[in-house]
């Protein structure tokens, strides 16, 4: 068995565990086969795609692996906190959908404390386990995301941003920016970009 297979076994159960233990009734259920598919799916997908991966000048690459972010960015983010050598800390996602597909996912199921700002609802209560989930269901923009980040860190007793995960299919630059100059230091900073447009096209 692979290393990243025996990783994988591990992620699921722990990630079983946590629904099992802070959520109840026909939504866990529901949450579980969701999850239970998708890992069978992503597992497959990852057999083949590994078997003909081409060599890439990116060395993160290899690392790629997608457990329940939207592609490879689970695996690379691993990597980049085991490399520096962040086991556990306060991570911050900005777009964190429904819940079941997000960047930092992954995290909170490995016991970080986790701050997730949206307009839309979770797909499970988000109070299921306030220690380590502070859920904002809120509109945000570069005015009000650092009161929001700040609201969501001190439900959890925290004062850092370990890593900072940006998507919200338009001003992410923008809203990365402005908790960046009001002093936030993320050590990781996860961010979409849109390689479609490319500079200098500007859209206001």
């Amino acid at each position: 068995m692979t290393v990243m297979k025996k990783f994988g076994n591990r992620l699921k159960t722990k990630t079983s565990n946590w629904f099992h233990s802070y959520a109840q009734g026909s939504k866990i259920h529901y949450l579980q086969e969701t999850l239970r598919q998708s890992q069978i799916t992503n597992d497959y997908l990852m057999s083949l795609w590994l078997q003909g991966r081409p060599a890439h000048p990116n060395p993160l690459t290899t690392f790629g692996a997608k457990y329940f972010s939207q592609s490879d960015e689970d695996g690379i983010l691993i990597e980049i906190l085991r490399r520096l050598g962040l086991r556990t800390g306060t991570c911050v996602e900005i777009g964190c959908g429904d819940g079941l597909e997000n960047n930092t996912l992954i995290l909170l199921a490995q016991g970080w404390r986790s701050v997730w700002i949206d307009a839309t609802d979770l797909a499970f209560d988000p109070q299921s386990n306030p220690a380590l989930l502070a859920h904002l269901k809120e509109f945000v923009t570069a005015e009000n995301i650092p009161s929001l980040v700040w609201r969501g860190l001190s439900s959890l007793q925290s004062e850092t941003v370990d890593v900072l995960s940006v998507d919200i299919d338009g001003n992410d630059g923008y809203i990365a920016a402005a908790l960046l100059n009001v002093g936030f230091e993320p050590g990781v900073i996860v961010i979409e970009t849109n390689e479609v447009l490319p500079p200098p096209i500007r859209f206001q």
